[in-house]
């Protein structure tokens, strides 16, 4: 049997307690490493409400694969409709070819919800599409800028005959001119230039505005009747 002398005893506990402390830090080092390399796992409850999350967010249609870019589409009356498979679903690029659209029984010309259908191979689905109006009324006048010579006779219907304004809407057609208002209730009683804001309202509630520019200018000569006065007769 070995026998080790008080010193040599001492050296050899030393030794045993630094290869300890070697072999425990490379085990510790190689389990960090490898926790780095791990990419991160999120509990499987949380991963499946992602999922479900995602899947509220799209509008399906009940077809795989495909699904509405939109809960339901707008298109402007008398506009054109848009008739492209990609504007209306997300689908992979050899299933959109085989997707047909159908329009029949959508009419741009009136307001109103429609209905147009997605067919795919034995399967189809119906494809809201609302048409509105979204578009202002025109005013157009004759003189947008005026020269308004004020006469003691001088009517506020003599300037609305003079810029002659009248108003068309994309849908409502043309607006009676009493319709326009904006009109001033009264007219300038010195020399000076004024701008009024005309508006008119088609039946979907769009607003129509034209400025116009009066200059309004005191006529200063003399009536005839204040030249005879003058004159004595």
């Amino acid at each position: 049997m070995l026998k080790f002398s008080k010193p040599e005893k001492v050296v050899l506990i030393g030794g045993v307690i630094v290869i300890l402390l070697i072999v425990a830090l490379g085990f510790a080092k190689q389990t960090f490493i490898d926790k780095k390399k791990k990419p991160f796992e999120a509990p499987v409850a949380a991963q499946g409400t992602a999922t479900d999350n995602n899947k509220n967010d799209k509008k399906t249609t009940g077809i795989e694969g495909i699904t509405l870019k939109k809960a339901s589409f707008q298109v402007e009356v008398n506009g054109t409709l848009d008739e492209k498979v990609a504007s209306y679903v997300e689908a992979d690029k050899e299933v959109l070819k085989d997707i047909e659209l159908n329009f029949d029984q959508v009419d741009v010309t009136k307001l109103g919800s429609y209905t147009a259908t997605l067919s795919y191979q034995d399967e189809t689905i119906d494809i809201p599409i609302v048409v509105k109006d979204t578009k202002a009324p025109v005013i157009t006048v004759s003189n947008s800028q005026v020269e308004f010579t004020l006469e003691p006779t001088s009517t506020i219907e003599e300037l609305v005959t003079f810029v002659n304004a009248t108003a068309e809407d994309n849908y409502d057609g043309v607006i009676a001119s009493d319709q326009i208002k904006g009109w001033p209730t009264e007219l300038s009683t010195i020399s000076q230039t004024k701008t009024y804001t005309l508006q008119v309202k088609d039946s979907s509630g769009n607003v129509g505005k034209k400025d116009i520019t009066v200059q309004y200018i005191v006529n200063e000569t003399p009536s005839n009747n204040e030249n005879q006065s003058n004159s004595g007769v």
